[in-house]
C-alpha cells in the first residue's frame, strides 16, 4: 500500500517539476571557468556546452571581462514536443581582471564546447626581472 502511494506521489511531483521547467521561457546557468596566469597573459577557460560561436559575447570594460551566452530554443520540425529540458539558456560571468591587459591583442577560440580566452597584459604590467648590480 505504502509502495502505490509513494509511487503515485512521485508521479504527481515529475509532472508538476516538468510543467514548471517547461513554462521557463529562458533556463540562466553558471558556467565554470578556469582563470590562469602564466606571466605573460591571462587565460579564462569556460564550458560553454551546446553554444555556437555566433552566441557568444565578449566585453571588455575598465577592469572587467564579461562573457555572455545565449542560445535560443531549437525548432522541431515535424515533431510534437513532449518534454523540453535543453530549451533556451543564458549565462553570464563577470571577471574582475587583477591587472591591465593589452586590449587590442586578445582573443579568443570556441573549441569542443570550451571557450579560452587570451587577454595579454599590459607592457607595465607583465612581471620583469630587475637586475642587481654589486657596488664597487
Amino acid at each position: 500500500m505504502w509502495s502505490l502511494l509513494h509511487n503515485d506521489t512521485m508521479k504527481l511531483f515529475d509532472a508538476f517539476e516538468r510543467q514548471f521547467q517547461d513554462s521557463l521561457a529562458v533556463r540562466r546557468a553558471d558556467t565554470a571557468i578556469s582563470f590562469l596566469d602564466n606571466g605573460d597573459e591571462l587565460v579564462i577557460s569556460a564550458d560553454v556546452p551546446g553554444m555556437k560561436q555566433s552566441e557568444i559575447e565578449i566585453m571588455i570594460e575598465g577592469e572587467f571581462v564579461t562573457l555572455r551566452a545565449e542560445r535560443k530554443p531549437g525548432a522541431f520540425e515535424g515533431f510534437k514536443l513532449s518534454r523540453a529540458e535543453r530549451g533556451a539558456q543564458k549565462l553570464v560571468r563577470q571577471i574582475e581582471l587583477p591587472c591591465r591587459i593589452d586590449a587590442e591583442a586578445v582573443r579568443a577560440e570556441l573549441k569542443d564546447g570550451v571557450l579560452t580566452v587570451h587577454l595579454p597584459k599590459a607592457e607595465g604590467a607583465k612581471p620583469r626581472r630587475i637586475p642587481v648590480k654589486a657596488s664597487a
